[in-house]
């Protein structure tokens, strides 16, 4: 996946390429790489982040109860 971070403190975002997962870790927004590395980023530096990655519609009960 790939994530932007647009800093507080200039006017260029910066992209990460092959990132496997995103998460919080105490008041850091970390980013977990293909190759297993690490990178963290204290949020208060942070003015936004985007990510572009598949996202899964999970069934309510009612559509997995459902019978046709």
């Amino acid at each position: 996946m790939t994530v932007k971070i647009k800093m507080k403190d200039t006017n260029t975002p910066i992209y990460f390429e092959e990132v496997e997962s995103h998460f919080l870790e105490g008041s850091t927004l970390a980013l977990l790489f293909k190759d297993n590395f690490v990178r963290n980023f204290p949020l208060i530096h942070i003015f936004y982040y985007e990510t572009q990655q598949d996202r899964v519609r999970l069934k309510t009960p009612s559509e997995t109860n459902s019978k046709f």
